[in-house]
């Protein structure tokens, strides 16, 4: 009993035996009502008893059926389902057929041999030379176009041509003096611009002359300085102690003249620290490297204006009496004391005043030329001033726009001379379209299509004749190849030197063979596939752009045999309905259908012999098992 056989016998178990387990009881009872009757109504009895006769044998049947339910079927999912019904979902495991699937694909002979002939001009056929099977040879007449004069045209579109191609060399030379005179124009600029950068190199040759004669300048200021209040140094000595004999560091109290600052003797101890420092200070300056002198000066001009004041303080607190100087017989009238600290005083100030000016104007032109002043003290080799870096920068500049320039208008002449060019070439085309009346053969070969009649209207893009035998670099590599699209899934099915085996739409029965010679890299974006040429035999004459079904052995989908009814269809898919083994529930797989008998079909696709194909529909055990898609 075949899968059918059983399914039938499972639905009337599951339908009819719950029915007469329900009616058993009002059965019995109408049997005893009958016996009851059976001397009253022998008919009605008779009638009876063969009612309960035919429902026995009924029940007896469904209990057969149930007894001899096929174990193959049974093991593979005859299991009756908890629920108010009793259901069972019959499934059966695929019969592998064949490692691997069959692919048919429309493929298309090219022949190499093959070439086209078209006219040069559009105009109407008025003879036809050759036919079918004549043989041409190159530059052979193969038909004939009326001239144009005939079919009403004029010389007003030469006219027009001619026109159009002055209009645009009167464009080309007006874009070649524009060219001319924008890169002049910027090349000017480039040399101006070089002009301006040689005389700010010259005159950063001058700017580092000033700048090193400002820092000599404020070297000498300096020093100067330092000798004028070394000077006012001693003077202010001299005053103090009546000579410049001592030898101690420092001076003391007792060491001064006894009349200074007699009415107030606290001048005389307000003097001596600061007189003191000043000598300390300037012992320091004589000692110090150049980078320290600077600050050392700025100190040392700070307590020479503080001794100062104290000198004076301790003079006016001497009173108007001479001061006699011991050992000497002479005295000094105390204002002639005044007057030479006051001298002295102007002398520092002045030398002090020479040597901050020096070293203001020395600094301004540092910080206006840092990078020079810079190279000047040994910090950097390379050095350019303010005025040679701008124009540096601009002459740069301005030479990568003259590039620019240049290549923008070479550009534009381009342009206007690709315009004069094809204007030109329409010119000579509407010039040859007017007596290009023959229609010639650029290669020798054998008619094998005609295309044209005499009167027909032809045009530069239309073939007038197809020629085979024509010989080409292709055809000594190939005579013929076929042409078909590789499915992106099936791209490692096929590769070059493999051989494919491939039939004529006329004759199915007959197959052949071609060996792979070239396969695309690319996948076409929309169709998904890639193109493939394929080599076939030199003596297999097939006709150019004939059809083909080409054969192609999928190894990587076998090949299964199910029941019929176990695929199912929606629009252009088929697929069917898998038990999972581990849910138990239904799983719809896609499946590609190879050949179909009625009572089988080969099937290919993501299955196993161990897949159990469901054969009922899963919507009838949809409540208790729910769809997996």
């Amino acid at each position: 009993m075949n899968p059918i056989t059983h399914n039938i016998a499972d639905r009337v178990k599951q339908r009819v035996i719950p029915w007469i387990q329900t009616a058993q009881p009002r059965m019995e009872s109408i049997a005893r009502n009958a016996l009851a009757f059976a001397h009253k109504r022998p008919l009605l009895v008779i009638s009876s008893l063969a009612t309960t006769g035919l429902l026995l044998l009924v029940v007896t049947v469904a209990a057969a059926t149930e007894d001899t339910l096929p174990q193959n079927i049974a093991e593979s999912g005859g299991k009756e389902s908890a629920g108010e019904e009793n259901r069972t979902s019959v499934t059966v495991l695929p019969e592998l057929v064949d490692n691997a699937s069959t692919v048919m694909l429309l493929g298309t002979v090219l022949s190499n041999k093959t070439a086209n002939i078209f006219p040069r001009r559009d105009g109407i056929v008025e003879d036809v030379l050759v036919d079918i099977g004549d043989t041409v040879k190159k530059g052979q007449v193969v038909a004939v176009l009326l001239s144009k004069g005939v079919e009403g045209e004029s010389a007003a579109a030469i006219a027009r041509k001619k026109a159009e191609k002055a209009q645009m060399e009167a464009e080309y030379n007006t874009s070649q003096n524009v060219a001319k005179q924008s890169v002049s124009k910027a090349e000017q600029e480039i040399a101006e611009k070089r002009e301006a950068l040689a005389v700010a190199m010259r005159e950063q040759d001058g700017m580092l002359q000033r700048l090193k004669l400002a820092g000599t300048n404020v070297e000498q200021m300096q020093d100067q300085t330092f000798v004028t209040l070394r000077s006012a140094r001693q003077t202010i000595e001299r005053l103090l102690l009546g000579s410049n004999a001592r030898t101690e560091l420092d001076i003391r109290e007792q060491y001064l003249l006894p009349n200074l600052g007699i009415t107030r003797r606290e001048t005389r101890y307000n003097i001596l620290p600061l007189f003191n420092a000043m000598k300390k200070l300037e012992d320091s300056y004589e000692k110090a490297p150049e980078k320290e002198r600077e600050s050392l000066m700025r100190e040392l001009l700070e307590v020479s204006q503080k001794v100062f004041p104290a000198m004076h303080a301790l003079v006016a607190a001497t009173g108007l009496t001479p001061i006699p100087l011991p050992g000497r017989g002479i005295s000094m009238d105390p204002a002639e004391i005044t007057a030479e600290v006051h001298d002295t005083q102007s002398m520092v100030l002045e030398a002090k005043e020479e040597w901050e000016n020096a070293l203001l104007m020395e600094r301004e032109l540092s910080a206006n030329e840092p990078e020079l002043a810079a190279k000047l003290r040994g910090e950097t080799a390379k050095a350019q001033s303010n005025e040679v870096k701008l124009l540096a920068e601009e002459l740069k500049t301005a030479e990568e726009e003259v590039s620019l320039i240049a290549s923008e208008q070479d550009q534009m002449v381009k342009i206007a001379e690709q315009g004069v060019n094809i204007a030109d070439a329409e010119l000579r085309m509407e010039t040859a379209q007017s007596g290009n009346r023959q229609i010639l053969s650029p290669f020798s070969g054998i008619v094998a299509k005609r295309f044209i009649e005499v009167g027909q209207i032809v045009m530069p893009s239309d073939p007038v004749f197809e020629l085979t035998d024509v010989p080409t670099t292709l055809a000594k590599k190939a005579k013929a190849e076929i042409q078909f699209g590789l499915p992106e899934n099936l791209l490692s099915a096929v590769n070059v030197g493999d051989t494919v085996q491939f039939f004529r739409q006329s004759d199915e029965e007959q197959m052949y063979e071609a060996v792979v010679t070239r396969k695309s890299p690319q996948v076409d974006a929309e169709t998904h596939i890639i193109m493939v040429q394929a080599r076939i035999p030199d003596e297999l004459n097939l006709p150019h752009r004939s059809s083909v079904r080409v054969r192609l052995m999928d190894e990587e989908r076998p090949v299964f045999r199910v029941p019929a009814t176990a695929v199912k269809r929606e629009e252009d898919a088929n697929y069917v309905w898998l038990l999972s083994p581990d849910t138990q529930k239904p799983t719809r797989t896609a499946v590609t259908v190879i050949a179909e008998d009625g009572e089988f079909a080969e099937i290919a696709g993501a299955i196993t012999v161990e897949s159990r194909i469901i054969l009922d529909s899963p919507l009838l055990f949809a409540e208790t098992h729910p769809l997996q898609p």
